[in-house]
């Protein structure tokens, strides 16, 4: 595993020392690892979000636009995350 050295401020660094001092993490380059895992993550989530928004963009462009209304879209997500729940539990 490669080693790097990164420089905090004060406040990020007492944080790093709280959280590793309390046993939440077993040091603070498992705390980075795992910081950097949730990063990457939000990121990709971030990048499918903005593909999807364009995509949109371009079918409302078309004129292809959907016949739901958002009460319909927000009760569609509420039924999509209660099967995702169900699938990974």
């Amino acid at each position: 595993m490669a080693t790097m050295n990164v420089s905090l401020p004060g406040p990020l660094a007492k944080e790093v020392e709280r959280l590793v001092s309390s046993g939440a993490y077993a040091s603070s380059s498992e705390l980075v690892r795992e910081a950097l895992r949730h990063l990457l993550e939000r990121e990709s989530k971030l990048a499918w979000l903005k593909a999807e928004v364009q995509k949109g963009i371009e079918e409302a462009d078309l004129g292809e636009l959907s016949p739901l209304n958002v009460d319909d879209i927000i009760q569609d997500g509420k039924e999509t995350l209660a099967r995702e729940k169900r699938e990974s539990a």
